[in-house]
């Protein structure tokens, strides 16, 4: 539970008072710079500096509470303080929004846009995919189920005592009275003839040895062992023995194993695998790790001297040093000091959902805002005041304590108060009068410091202060301007000017939302911008650059049509991107001409709807088609999944007519000088059967024969014709 503010005494202000910074300072800034590639942070909201909040108190994203002023969260627009916390009800257009934050697209490697929404990029729940295999998920969020899918909950493995949720639904270790069978599930009867129940395992009868005694067998069950003997190294290979001759035969991709399955490997067949811990058996002070033999270490696991194993739960990645320590976190979860992960941060730490994990609150805060470590909401030291966020140890000059042990503005005319806002110094044409400052001069007039007497206001001030134009308030016909920095004079209008808009209730000009705003509606929503700037009519604000998923016409910020994610035009070949289909999660195909498939293309269904194209790469946010080389109908890429483009070869499957392909069984070629016209996924008819046989050899599977087989020399391609 989040503890309420303390109230304390408030401390009179010394003289040691902190200089005035409730200073209005830039509010927002515009996106900078198109791009074709997705930018690192295209903020269209420049935070104030550390410690500072703007004079009224009315600048987007920050919070008043008690009379006092917080500073912007990131990315927020709009903020409420409820008195335990500062939440964010409204982020900028710029960023897409989740439940506990805003983001970037290339900071969302798992979601991809589909129209309005963001949906998983393939697979649902699924945190990162085999490489090239979107369809396949390697660690999933919450549960890995079969096939490579994943739970949207946690199922229930009852007698499981282990189980690594993410990459596997194997039980490592079963609870007493359950037994572990070939597919690591825990039961609790082995029936039927072709089990064995053989200590803690229910194992195949067509497995076990001739001979085997399970009670001597050194695995019979995963308890720690007092006899150091099994574990020594050069002991290891008789684990999966009773006694000499009487021992399981291991699984193919084993080198050496502790029993029959394919998870019962202490060692692999192929060197260049590792070994996926499953269990770990320990012989006095000797430990013997068991498992599966794998190409890579997956995500969630660590590879330790050649060993994969188990980051704690929710954790994407652990130190090699110490695999309960985590180093990076699920996005969702946040991770802890300890080095664990969980959805929530103890008291003295915020949530940082861009990097996931929980950062200390500043210096001397003992509570923060959930999301912002640097604004404090209660200090450590009983004897601190809030200001801006910060604790410091005197309320500077232009505020005052309040019960709550918060710095609260004084009012506008008043440069120095003291508790209860009771005003002793004013500025320069005013004077305290029963701890309010008070005209020293007559209505209409205010005190010249250059003449060093009272002299008239401008025409259109009722009153003013300090210059003859600095209205306080206006005559009849007039409007009060609000500056938008503290250095402005407050000016008495006809109109209101350009970014501004007319507050009816207190008749005053009000600043637009938006800095780069021309004119405003009355809630101070952008209706048109200032020159160089686009709009975006649905939410009423003003960028140079127009975020990810939108274009620029006529100046205005127009969201992508059709099949587009993002894009630089609102034309059908426009798309930089596309939108995935809702029903399988994939995203729709994009034409493109160059290799890496940067240049903006057109989305469709499938590379079939356009002659002359191929399937040529797929990754798990993209899947790109070629066009096909010269005189070729149809082609794809063999090897499409592979994210090295180094390895991918265009292959024509189908030549247009009047051509067919040559010796290297890819090209098409006009038939004049063309060896056959074949179909390179079925029949073909050869000049012969030894011509046959020659291009069956350059048709290969093998990828880099096909590319490293010759071309036909033009005399060898006449003579075939012939």
């Amino acid at each position: 539970m989040v503890p309420t503010l303390p109230r304390r005494r408030p401390a009179r202000p010394g003289p040691g008072s902190l200089p005035l910074v409730a200073l209005l300072l830039a509010g927002l800034c515009a996106l900078a710079g198109a791009t074709l590639e997705p930018t690192t942070e295209p903020l269209d909201l420049e935070p104030y500096p550390l410690g500072k909040v703007s004079d009224k108190c009315d600048q987007p994203g920050e919070s008043m509470w008690k009379g006092a002023c917080f500073p912007a969260l990131d990315r927020c627009l709009k903020a409420v303080h409820t008195g335990t916390d500062i939440i964010c009800e409204e982020y900028s257009a710029a960023y897409r929004t989740l439940t506990y934050g805003a983001f970037l697209d290339a900071e969302l490697p798992d979601m991809q846009v589909s129209k309005e929404n963001l949906v998983s990029a393939g697979i649902d729940m699924c945190w990162s995919t085999y490489p090239g295999d979107w369809g396949r998920c390697e660690a999933c969020r919450v549960q890995m189920s079969l096939g490579g899918q994943c739970r949207f909950v946690e199922g229930d493995h009852y007698g499981c005592r282990y189980l690594n949720r993410h990459i596997s639904e194997s039980c490592a270790e079963c609870e007493p009275g359950y037994m572990q069978d070939g597919m690591r599930r825990c039961i609790t009867n082995c029936i039927g003839p072709h089990g064995t129940i053989c200590g803690d395992h229910c194992i195949e009868t067509r497995h076990m040895p001739l001979g085997f005694n399970c009670f001597k067998w050194p695995l019979a069950n995963y308890n720690g062992s007092s006899d150091a003997v099994p574990g020594r190294p050069e002991n290891r290979h008789l684990l999966k023995c009773s006694e000499p001759g009487a021992c399981f035969k291991c699984n193919e991709g084993c080198a050496d194993c502790v029993g029959p399955r394919a998870s019962d490997c202490l060692s692999c067949s192929v060197p260049t695998e590792k070994l996926l811990v499953h269990n770990r058996k320990i012989f006095l002070h000797r430990y013997v790790d068991i498992g599966a033999c794998v190409p890579r270490c997956p995500t969630t696991t660590v590879e330790i001297m050649g060993h994969c194993v188990a980051c704690p739960r929710w954790c994407a990645k652990c130190s090699p040093e110490n695999n309960r320590q985590c180093l990076e976190c699920m996005r969702g979860h946040l991770l802890q000091p300890n080095g664990t992960c969980y959805t929530t941060c103890p008291l003295g730490f915020a949530r940082n959902y861009l990097t996931s994990k929980c950062e200390p609150c500043a210096e001397g805060c003992l509570h923060c805002v959930t999301n912002n470590p640097s604004i404090c909401l209660a200090c450590s030291d009983p004897l601190k005041q809030l200001y801006a966020g910060r604790c410091v140890d005197d309320c500077p000059v232009g505020t005052f304590p309040t019960e709550d042990m918060v710095c609260r503005i004084c009012d506008a005319q008043c440069t120095r108060c003291i508790e209860g806002g009771v005003c002793t110094a004013c500025r320069a044409g005013f004077e305290p009068r029963q701890g309010v400052c008070k005209p020293a001069c007559r209505k209409g007039s205010y005190f010249s410091k250059a003449k060093g007497a009272c002299d008239k206001c401008a025409p259109e001030c009722k009153e003013c202060a300090t210059l003859s134009d600095n209205c306080t308030s206006c005559n009849p016909g007039f409007i009060h301007l609000q500056p938008s920095s503290f250095t402005e004079s407050h000016r008495c209008v006809t109109a209101c000017p350009a970014g501004y808009f007319h507050d009816l209730t207190h008749r005053r000009c009000v600043p637009c939302l938006s800095p780069n705003c021309q004119t405003c509606n009355e809630e101070g929503r952008c209706i048109d911008c200032q020159a160089g700037f686009n709009m975006m009519p649905q939410r009423g604000q003003c960028f140079r650059t127009c975020p990810e998923g939108y274009y620029k016409q006529d100046g205005v910020c127009q969201p992508c049509g059709g099949m587009c994610a993002t894009c630089v035009n609102g034309l059908p070949d426009g798309c930089l991107s596309c939108i995935a289909n809702n029903d399988n999660k994939m995203p729709y195909v994009r034409l493109v001409e160059t290799p890496g498939g940067k240049d903006p293309g057109r989305c469709t269904y499938t590379c079939g709807s356009f002659e002359g194209y191929g399937f040529y790469m797929q990754t798990r946010k993209a899947r790109l088609c070629r066009k096909c080389p010269a005189n070729c109908l149809e082609c794809d890429v063999p090897n499409a999944l592979n994210p090295d483009l180094s390895t991918h070869w265009v292959r024509c499957k189908k030549c247009k007519e009047g051509f067919g392909f040559a010796r290297d069984g890819v090209t098409c070629v006009p038939h004049a000088v063309g060896l056959m016209a074949i179909d390179v996924d079925g029949a073909a008819e050869a000049d012969d059967d030894q011509d046959f046989a020659w291009l069956q050899r350059r048709v290969s599977p093998s990828i880099a024969e096909a590319k490293e087989a010759p071309a036909p020399e033009p005399e060898e391609a006449a003579a075939a014709s012939a």
